[in-house]
């Protein structure tokens, strides 16, 4: 592994704009050359891990440098930059690929992947630390596996990944060859002349840019969306199946009615007005038969288009990052999205949060689903707790470390609280938290009715 370079310093990132180019990334800025990078990842012939950047709202664009990362991973991964936010949200369609907000995505040649938020202090040496654990396990994956240059016309191979075998054709193949300049011909008298030219236009009046939607807000727009559509397919499939059995019904009478008819022909005389009777009723048959076949036909879509609707939900609810931490105060922010209406956002913020020790762990309460806890966690964060009687919010002591005060206060001046998460239940679970002097709320556990403070 070759030596690892000093993480890039704001400088060098500011350098490194998504108007600037860099010789030893693939800089992705059409839709194009993101659809090239989408078919590289998912070519069975790949053998080489694949990093993404993605931009960021900020200055600098980037969390950690594309170009440094070619500079240190030349000849181990190939580097994407993403350059704007726009194609983003394209990637986004893509479940394993998807990867914005400036955090970067390592890809290895089977298929596994990671995203690496860059708004940590370690995060230049996890890409790092990953890429070479990708190297790892491409190195004892058993099978040949064969080299192939990159032929994309779209986006640039990088300087840094080029091979021996490139170089040799390069040096093979003829140089092309600079096709004559045309010269003007003599001018007739019949050519238009030229015109005046125009003035200067005006410089145009600089529009603000508009506030753009955040992650967030789609999220939640398409999550209301794929509800009410899986709303109403279900309707739609409901009322499918009710004229599904209207329709097998009609069939049934019109058997039973052909049945009758058949032991009617018996009677000569009226063997012509049943022979016409007859002819109706299968006619009415075969078009009941037709309406049964086209409802179970829409019945099959709306069974797949449910299915597809509930995998979508799924998606959306998969946890995005790995880490624990990572993972609660994701799900912390996004209920907080949810929970609270835009126009109260500045009036409820979330106050900030440390999570204690044993706080995670504690999540697995048998007693309350994860999600519940969740949103009592939102509650106490932005005192909403304090107005609800459900949560009855009050000071926690244990008799013996309380004081007078009834109350459990640490040597740093932070005081000891307790509220319902749920009530009505055997051991009513409890959320304990400490409150400091600085207004921080450091989270405790998830409790049992008679659990100590940790």
């Amino acid at each position: 592994m070759t030596a690892v370079l000093d993480h890039p310093t704001t400088e060098h990132l500011a350098s490194e704009m998504p108007k600037h180019h860099s010789d030893l990334s693939y800089r992705v800025e059409e839709r194009e050359q993101l659809d090239e990078m989408i078919r590289y990842l998912e070519s069975p012939d790949r053998s080489e891990a694949v990093v993404i950047v993605s931009p960021r709202k900020a200055i600098p664009p980037y969390g950690v440098s594309p170009r440094a990362l070619a500079e240190e991973l030349a000849g181990r991964a190939r580097v994407y930059a993403i350059a704007s936010l726009k194609l983003c949200w394209a990637l986004d369609r893509f479940d394993q690929h998807r990867t914005y907000g400036g955090a970067v995505r390592i890809t290895g040649s089977t298929g596994w992947s990671i995203v690496i938020r860059t708004d940590y202090d370690n995060a230049w040496d996890r890409i790092l630390d990953t890429v070479e654990e990708v190297e790892n396990h491409t190195l004892i994956t058993p099978g040949p596996r064969d080299e192939k240059p990159n032929t994309s016309p779209t986006i640039a191979r990088s300087a840094c990944t080029v091979t021996p075998g490139d170089l040799a054709r390069r040096r093979s193949s003829p140089e092309p060859t600079p096709a004559r300049a045309p010269k003007p011909g003599p001018i007739r008298p019949s050519a238009p002349k030229p015109g005046p030219i125009p003035a200067a236009a005006e410089p145009p009046a600089t529009v603000p840019d508009a506030a753009a939607p955040t992650r967030d807000d789609d999220t939640n727009t398409d999550l209301a969306a794929i509800r009410n559509e899986l709303a109403r397919v279900e309707q739609e499939l409901d009322s499918t199946k009710r004229d599904l059995d209207s329709t097998r019904s009609e069939l049934d009478r019109a058997r039973q009615e052909r049945d009758a008819l058949s032991e009617r022909l018996v009677d000569s005389d009226r063997v012509e007005e049943l022979r016409a009777e007859y002819n109706d009723e299968r006619d009415r048959r075969r078009e009941a038969e037709s309406r049964a076949i086209s409802a179970a036909s829409q019945l099959s879509k709306a069974e797949a288009h449910i299915e597809a609707l509930t995998s979508e939900l799924a998606a959306e609810r998969a946890p995005v990052f790995s880490d624990p931490e990572q993972r609660l105060r994701d799900e912390v922010e996004r209920t907080w999205l949810r929970l609270t209406p835009e126009v109260e956002r500045r009036k409820y913020p979330l106050r900030e949060y440390a999570i204690g020790a044993a706080f995670i762990d504690s999540l697995d309460l048998p007693q309350a689903p994860r999600a519940k806890i969740i949103e009592v966690i939102v509650e106490v964060l932005t005192r909403r707790a304090l107005n609800k009687p459900s949560r009855a919010v009050h000071a926690h002591g244990n008799g013996r470390s309380a004081g007078t005060s009834g109350q459990m206060v640490r040597a740093d001046g932070a005081r000891a609280y307790r509220c319902y998460i749920r009530t009505h239940t055997p051991q009513a679970p409890r959320l304990l938290w400490w409150e400091l002097t600085d207004g921080t709320v450091e989270l405790a556990l998830a409790a049992r009715h008679d659990d100590p403070m940790p």
